[in-house]
Protein backbone atom coordinates (compact mmCIF):
# COMPACT_ATOMS: atom_id res chain seq x y z
CA UNK A 1 0.00 0.00 0.00
CA UNK A 2 0.78 3.83 -0.10
CA UNK A 3 1.28 3.78 3.49
CA UNK A 4 3.76 0.98 3.44
CA UNK A 5 6.12 2.59 0.93
CA UNK A 6 5.82 5.58 2.45
CA UNK A 7 6.88 4.25 5.79
CA UNK A 8 9.27 2.84 4.18
CA UNK A 9 10.91 5.31 2.26
CA UNK A 10 10.82 7.29 5.83
CA UNK A 11 12.81 4.29 7.76
CA UNK A 12 15.40 4.36 4.63
CA UNK A 13 15.81 7.79 4.85
CA UNK A 14 16.17 7.95 8.34
CA UNK A 15 19.52 5.13 8.47
CA UNK A 16 21.11 6.62 5.33
CA UNK A 17 20.74 10.50 7.73
CA UNK A 18 21.79 8.55 10.44
CA UNK A 19 24.89 6.49 8.91
CA UNK A 20 25.96 10.11 7.31
CA UNK A 21 25.76 11.62 10.27
CA UNK A 22 27.76 9.44 12.50
CA UNK A 23 30.29 9.10 9.20
CA UNK A 24 30.51 13.19 9.43
CA UNK A 25 31.09 12.93 13.34
CA UNK A 26 33.84 10.57 13.04
CA UNK A 27 35.49 12.68 10.24
CA UNK A 28 35.39 15.77 12.65
CA UNK A 29 36.79 13.17 15.33
CA UNK A 30 39.42 12.34 12.95
CA UNK A 31 40.14 15.86 11.99
CA UNK A 32 40.45 17.24 15.81
CA UNK A 33 42.79 14.39 16.35
CA UNK A 34 45.09 15.26 13.75
CA UNK A 35 44.97 18.76 14.65
CA UNK A 36 45.96 18.31 18.08
CA UNK A 37 48.75 15.73 17.04
CA UNK A 38 50.21 18.89 14.69
CA UNK A 39 49.41 20.53 17.19
CA UNK A 40 51.22 18.90 19.60
CA UNK A 41 54.39 18.06 17.24
CA UNK A 42 54.78 21.97 16.52
CA UNK A 43 54.77 22.83 20.19
CA UNK A 44 57.82 20.22 20.79
CA UNK A 45 59.62 21.23 17.48
CA UNK A 46 59.36 25.00 19.34
CA UNK A 47 60.69 23.24 22.79
CA UNK A 48 63.87 21.46 21.16
CA UNK A 49 64.80 25.06 19.99
CA UNK A 50 64.43 26.41 23.05
CA UNK A 51 65.85 23.19 24.03
CA UNK A 52 69.34 23.80 22.69
CA UNK A 53 69.60 27.44 22.44
CA UNK A 54 69.28 27.40 26.31
CA UNK A 55 70.85 30.30 28.09
CA UNK A 56 73.10 27.77 29.61
CA UNK A 57 75.16 26.81 26.32
CA UNK A 58 74.83 30.19 24.98
CA UNK A 59 76.55 31.31 28.28
CA UNK A 60 78.84 29.15 27.96
CA UNK A 61 79.70 30.00 24.09
CA UNK A 62 80.41 33.74 25.65
CA UNK A 63 82.39 32.63 28.27
CA UNK A 64 84.78 30.54 25.83
CA UNK A 65 84.91 34.01 23.51
CA UNK A 66 85.67 35.78 26.79
CA UNK A 67 88.52 33.35 27.70
CA UNK A 68 90.16 33.77 23.91
CA UNK A 69 90.01 37.40 23.97
CA UNK A 70 91.55 37.70 27.28
CA UNK A 71 94.78 35.48 25.89
CA UNK A 72 94.51 37.69 23.19
CA UNK A 73 94.30 34.91 21.01
CA UNK A 74 92.22 36.70 18.20
CA UNK A 75 92.60 33.33 15.57
CA UNK A 76 90.28 31.07 17.86
CA UNK A 77 87.88 34.30 18.44
CA UNK A 78 87.52 34.31 14.99
CA UNK A 79 87.10 30.97 14.54
CA UNK A 80 85.02 30.47 17.32
CA UNK A 81 82.00 33.27 16.78
CA UNK A 82 82.25 32.15 13.39
CA UNK A 83 81.46 28.44 14.55
CA UNK A 84 79.38 30.23 17.08
CA UNK A 85 77.17 32.58 14.55
CA UNK A 86 76.64 29.65 12.14
CA UNK A 87 75.21 27.41 14.68
CA UNK A 88 72.49 29.92 15.62
CA UNK A 89 71.67 30.79 11.83
CA UNK A 90 71.20 26.86 11.25
CA UNK A 91 69.13 26.13 14.37
CA UNK A 92 66.89 28.87 13.69
CA UNK A 93 66.93 27.32 9.54
CA UNK A 94 66.25 24.12 10.65
CA UNK A 95 63.42 24.55 13.53
CA UNK A 96 61.24 26.63 10.83
CA UNK A 97 60.99 23.05 8.99
CA UNK A 98 59.68 19.85 10.12
CA UNK A 99 62.06 18.02 8.53
CA UNK A 100 65.67 18.98 6.52
CA UNK A 101 68.26 16.34 4.45
CA UNK A 102 70.80 14.38 6.03
CA UNK A 103 73.08 17.00 4.32
CA UNK A 104 71.68 19.80 6.54
CA UNK A 105 71.62 17.40 9.64
CA UNK A 106 75.05 16.67 9.46
CA UNK A 107 76.31 20.77 8.81
CA UNK A 108 74.44 21.10 11.74
CA UNK A 109 76.60 18.63 13.80
CA UNK A 110 80.13 19.08 13.09
CA UNK A 111 79.30 22.44 13.72
CA UNK A 112 78.20 22.09 17.64
CA UNK A 113 81.45 19.42 17.41
CA UNK A 114 84.03 21.73 16.15
CA UNK A 115 82.64 24.65 18.66
CA UNK A 116 82.26 22.10 21.64
CA UNK A 117 86.09 20.90 20.84
CA UNK A 118 87.30 24.47 20.91
CA UNK A 119 85.27 24.60 24.64
CA UNK A 120 86.87 21.68 25.29
CA UNK A 121 90.60 21.12 23.73
CA UNK A 122 91.67 17.86 22.57
CA UNK A 123 89.09 15.87 24.83
CA UNK A 124 87.76 14.47 21.99
CA UNK A 125 87.30 13.62 18.22
CA UNK A 126 84.28 12.55 16.28
CA UNK A 127 84.00 10.60 13.00
CA UNK A 128 80.78 11.00 10.53
CA UNK A 129 80.58 7.65 8.79
CA UNK A 130 77.49 7.60 5.52
CA UNK A 131 76.39 4.69 3.69
CA UNK A 132 77.43 5.54 -0.20
CA UNK A 133 73.44 4.23 -0.96
CA UNK A 134 72.21 6.86 1.07
CA UNK A 135 71.29 10.11 -0.94
CA UNK A 136 72.16 12.83 1.46
CA UNK A 137 71.53 15.42 -0.16
CA UNK A 138 67.59 14.04 -0.85
CA UNK A 139 66.64 12.07 2.60
CA UNK A 140 64.82 14.06 4.80
CA UNK A 141 64.99 13.67 8.50
CA UNK A 142 63.08 15.35 11.32
CA UNK A 143 65.65 18.68 12.13
CA UNK A 144 67.68 18.51 14.89
CA UNK A 145 67.44 15.13 15.48
CA UNK A 146 70.59 14.14 16.66
CA UNK A 147 72.26 16.97 18.49
CA UNK A 148 70.59 16.45 21.57
CA UNK A 149 72.18 12.83 22.09
CA UNK A 150 76.11 14.20 20.66
CA UNK A 151 75.48 16.82 23.80
CA UNK A 152 74.60 14.52 25.65
CA UNK A 153 77.90 12.07 24.91
CA UNK A 154 80.17 15.13 25.85
CA UNK A 155 78.19 16.29 28.90
CA UNK A 156 77.60 12.96 30.49
CA UNK A 157 80.01 10.57 28.89
CA UNK A 158 83.63 11.60 27.37
CA UNK A 159 83.49 14.49 29.98
CA UNK A 160 84.37 12.29 32.49
CA UNK A 161 86.89 10.09 30.99
CA UNK A 162 90.78 10.82 32.72
CA UNK A 163 92.41 11.04 29.56
CA UNK A 164 92.22 12.91 26.07
CA UNK A 165 91.23 10.20 23.91
CA UNK A 166 87.52 10.57 23.32
CA UNK A 167 85.24 9.90 20.16
CA UNK A 168 82.13 10.37 19.00
CA UNK A 169 80.90 8.37 16.16
CA UNK A 170 77.92 9.43 13.53
CA UNK A 171 76.69 6.99 11.80
CA UNK A 172 74.19 6.68 8.58
CA UNK A 173 73.02 3.61 7.00
CA UNK A 174 70.37 1.90 4.68
CA UNK A 175 68.90 -1.30 6.29
CA UNK A 176 65.74 -2.72 5.32
CA UNK A 177 64.85 -0.25 3.07
CA UNK A 178 64.81 2.27 5.83
CA UNK A 179 67.17 4.50 7.54
CA UNK A 180 69.44 3.62 10.61
CA UNK A 181 71.09 7.02 12.39
CA UNK A 182 73.83 6.57 15.34
CA UNK A 183 75.55 7.99 17.82
CA UNK A 184 78.13 6.09 19.66
CA UNK A 185 80.72 7.02 22.24
CA UNK A 186 83.35 5.81 24.16
CA UNK A 187 82.58 7.62 27.33
CA UNK A 188 81.88 5.81 30.94
CA UNK A 189 78.70 4.82 30.44
CA UNK A 190 75.56 5.28 31.60
CA UNK A 191 75.75 3.90 34.87
CA UNK A 192 78.89 5.66 35.99
CA UNK A 193 77.51 9.15 34.26
CA UNK A 194 74.59 8.53 36.57
CA UNK A 195 77.18 8.68 39.77
CA UNK A 196 78.50 11.61 38.32
CA UNK A 197 75.73 13.78 37.59
CA UNK A 198 74.13 12.89 41.68
CA UNK A 199 77.58 14.12 43.25
CA UNK A 200 77.56 17.58 41.41
CA UNK A 201 75.97 20.35 41.17
CA UNK A 202 73.89 20.52 37.50
CA UNK A 203 73.48 24.31 36.58
CA UNK A 204 71.24 23.65 33.88
CA UNK A 205 69.55 20.18 33.17
CA UNK A 206 68.68 19.64 29.46
CA UNK A 207 65.69 18.39 27.97
CA UNK A 208 66.54 17.80 24.52
CA UNK A 209 66.72 14.00 24.65
CA UNK A 210 63.32 13.61 26.44
CA UNK A 211 61.85 16.22 23.88
CA UNK A 212 63.17 14.33 20.57
CA UNK A 213 61.90 11.19 21.85
CA UNK A 214 58.24 12.46 22.15
CA UNK A 215 58.55 14.19 19.00
CA UNK A 216 59.34 10.61 17.27
CA UNK A 217 56.95 9.04 19.53
CA UNK A 218 54.43 11.84 18.24
CA UNK A 219 55.58 11.39 14.29
CA UNK A 220 55.34 7.53 14.34
CA UNK A 221 51.67 8.18 15.73
CA UNK A 222 50.49 10.48 12.77
CA UNK A 223 52.64 8.38 10.08
CA UNK A 224 50.87 5.40 11.56
CA UNK A 225 54.33 3.85 11.67
CA UNK A 226 56.58 3.52 14.65
CA UNK A 227 60.42 5.43 14.94
CA UNK A 228 62.55 2.58 16.96
CA UNK A 229 64.70 4.26 19.14
CA UNK A 230 67.25 2.29 21.34
CA UNK A 231 70.04 2.58 23.97
CA UNK A 232 72.56 0.23 24.05
CA UNK A 233 75.49 0.19 26.70
CA UNK A 234 78.51 -0.53 25.72
CA UNK A 235 81.17 -3.34 27.28
CA UNK A 236 85.09 -3.69 26.63
CA UNK A 237 86.60 -7.44 26.44
CA UNK A 238 86.40 -7.49 30.26
CA UNK A 239 82.84 -6.62 30.87
CA UNK A 240 83.30 -3.33 31.61
CA UNK A 241 81.70 0.17 30.54
CA UNK A 242 83.37 1.38 27.53
CA UNK A 243 80.45 4.06 25.97
CA UNK A 244 76.85 3.60 24.87
CA UNK A 245 75.12 3.79 21.61
CA UNK A 246 72.08 5.72 20.60
CA UNK A 247 70.45 3.79 17.29
CA UNK A 248 66.90 5.50 15.49
CA UNK A 249 65.67 3.87 12.55
CA UNK A 250 63.31 5.35 10.17
CA UNK A 251 61.01 3.07 8.47
CA UNK A 252 60.99 3.68 4.68
CA UNK A 253 57.14 4.39 4.82
CA UNK A 254 58.52 7.89 6.97
CA UNK A 255 60.66 9.12 4.99
CA UNK A 256 58.91 8.81 1.74
CA UNK A 257 56.34 11.12 3.77
CA UNK A 258 59.44 13.64 4.93
CA UNK A 259 60.71 13.73 1.80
Amino acid sequence: TIGFWLAFSFVIIFLISLLISRRYRTLQQRTRERSELNNKIAELEQASLRAQMNPHFIFNCLNSIQHFVIKNDFENTNRYIAHFGNLIRLTLDNAARPAVTIADEIKYLVNYMELEKMRFPESFNYTIETDASVALDYTCIPSMVLQPFVENAIRHGIRHRNDHSGLIRVQVQQENGGLLLSVEDNGVGREAAARFKSQQHIEYQSRGIQLTMDRLSLLGEKKKKKVITTITDLKDEKGLPSGTRVSIYFPATILNKLG
